[in-house]
């Protein structure tokens, strides 16, 4: 299964987990506004903060701009330091253009006093989890 990170952030906990990801799972990594090729693109996985209980402007917009059926499969995860946070309104955006999501993961960050020294390598570790299951990956290196 072929599958590309993208992200936005905007207190840098996004971007550090998207990058760790990449290099964890060998996967490439791109901010939104680059709008990457999702040529053979099986699975397309969101790395997006919270604030204030809602997604980033930058990812709603980019999943607005995908056309429908664009990949086959979506994964969510969101750094929030919230961890009843979800990010329901991009959820229902991918759903209406047809790309099925599979579920969400919590990577758990530092917001204003809470989480100090998150996300850290447990965090990065459960998204690589999270993200080998959907890609069939196996879960120990053999």
């Amino acid at each position: 299964m072929h599958a590309q990170i993208v992200y936005a952030s905007k207190a840098g906990h996004a971007r550090k987990t998207a990058l760790a990801l990449g290099n964890m799972l060998d996967l490439p990594v791109a901010h939104v506004s680059e709008t990457p090729s999702l040529e053979n693109v099986d699975v397309l996985c969101f790395v997006s903060e919270i604030r204030d209980g809602n997604c980033l402007p930058d990812v709603l917009t980019y999943a607005k701009s995908l056309k429908n059926k664009a990949v086959p499969m979506a994964a969510i995860i969101s750094c929030t330091g919230h961890p009843a946070n979800s990010q329901t309104l991009l959820k229902t955006l991918l759903e209406q253009k047809n790309i099925a999501v599979n579920g969400e993961n919590i990577c758990l960050s530092r917001e204003l006093f809470l989480n100090i020294g998150h996300p850290n390598k447990s965090d990065f570790a459960r998204s690589a989890k999270y993200l080998k299951g959907i890609l069939g990956i196996p879960l120990y290196e053999t």
